[in-house]
């Protein structure tokens, strides 16, 4: 199994209490590490969609596509 990484292809994991929101989809183009004391070791992950627009989210919320 492959890690994350920066141009992988990845689905958003969106929350079911969301409601319908259709799968996003995306290459991950920015992996930045948490500085805060408490998220140590966690990354904020930058996700460019296939429409052109970016959508901020944790590691954890990411689905590597194959």
């Amino acid at each position: 199994m492959k890690d994350i990484q920066l141009g992988s292809l990845v689905r958003i994991c969106t929350p079911l209490e969301a409601g319908d929101v259709p799968e996003l989809h995306g290459l991950v183009i920015e992996m930045t590490p948490m500085q805060h004391n408490k998220n140590i070791g966690k990354h904020l992950i930058k996700v460019l969609l296939h429409d052109g627009s970016e959508e901020h989210c944790m590691l954890t919320d990411l689905v590597l596509v194959n």
